[in-house]
């Protein structure tokens, strides 16, 4: 299922707000309470996902960092041919051997 807008979203913004007598205070307080509904959990979803980067990349040790040039290494094997017994076949290739590590 997917959702289509049948209207584009309308221009909620201070700029666009047409001053009358008597509701202009009303209609700005509205626009300026909803500007603030719209912005305040961005620039909290936004300090949040800083967070759990920083978080991530504390906790995520790297992979492989010992390896140097020319050391030999095997290659696991995660996909097999449908139908075989995956028991009985090999589970990696190699020996390769490692032309850089980054």
């Amino acid at each position: 299922m997917e959702l289509v807008l049948s209207s584009p979203p309308v221009n909620v913004s201070l700029e666009n707000v047409p001053i009358w007598e008597g509701k202009e205070s009303y209609r700005i307080a509205f626009l300026q309470d909803l500007e603030n509904m719209i912005f305040s959990p961005r620039g909290e979803l936004t300090r949040a996902q800083e967070r759990y980067k920083a978080s991530f990349h504390k906790a995520v040790r790297l992979k492989n960092q010992h390896l140097k040039k020319d050391d030999p290494v095997l290659l696991r094997v995660e996909v097999h041919g449908a139908g075989r017994s995956k028991k009985l076949e090999r589970q990696a290739h190699g020996p390769l051997y490692v032309e850089r590590n980054d």
